[in-house]
């Protein structure tokens, strides 16, 4: 995750160089996966499960059809 100031000069904005703010394995396969705070002091970041198991994940939509009464 990098970090860089930005501030406005008068001929536009100036942007600092770029510097890590720390190491994460996170990738944007399936959106952002990452979000910050409100208060911006803390990040929220997912990353792959130890061991690299990615099982997939399965969402039933209208279960209450199959239901038997």
């Amino acid at each position: 995750m990098m970090a860089a100031g930005v501030r406005e000069t008068a001929s536009g904005l100036a942007i600092d160089t770029p510097r890590e703010l720390f190491a994460t394995t996170a990738t944007p396969n399936r959106g952002i996966p990452y979000d910050v705070t409100a208060d911006g002091q803390r990040f929220l970041v997912q990353e792959p499960a130890a061991g690299g198991n990615d099982n997939p994940l399965t969402v039933i939509v209208n279960w209450q059809a199959g239901l038997k009464w």
